[in-house]
């Protein structure tokens, strides 16, 4: 007794050269590009914990008189470019957050309100304006922030 081959069609396999394609696109796109491994499909969406959720923005404030605020996150967490940089922290999202956060008109509100803005109690503008991006690492049962991405900015 002699076993047969059977011979299947070139489009048999062609849902599975397509899933290849597309994860290894994936793949590429989230290691050198604005892609986050949560995004595009899933792929890489149980293989990480890198995900937004997992990222906290700090923006400090410091003043000419040696003040230093540190703004609260919901003061911006409505602008879009807020979303992407804690998707996709690269230095250009990180560079166009701060761009957009130098356009706000920051005020000090009354009290005890963490909402500090861009000028002081004394109506001083901020002279410098850092933006941090850290990264909440588990490990054996702790948790840590690291530091992923950072940028100062200094008026002249």
């Amino acid at each position: 007794m002699t076993a047969k081959k059977s011979k299947l069609s070139p489009l048999y396999y062609l849902p599975v050269l397509i899933l290849v394609i597309v994860a290894v696109f994936q793949l590429a796109m989230s290691n050198f590009s604005d892609l986050s491994p949560w995004k595009g499909g899933g792929f890489g969406m149980f293989s990480s914990l890198k995900n937004p959720g997992m990222r906290r923005v700090h923006v400090r404030l410091n003043f000419a008189d040696g003040q230093e605020k540190l703004v609260s996150s919901k003061q911006f967490s409505k602008m879009a470019v807020y979303d992407q940089l804690r998707s996709f922290p690269k230095e250009a999202k990180l560079l166009e957050f701060l761009e957009e956060i130098k356009l706000l008109k920051w005020k000090h509100r009354h009290g005890d309100s963490d909402e500090y803005l861009r000028i002081n109690s004394l109506g001083q503008s901020a002279v410098e304006i850092e933006v941090d991006i850290n990264e909440l690492i588990y490990e054996k049962g702790r948790v840590r922030a690291e530091k992923i991405l950072s940028h100062k900015w200094r008026a002249k």
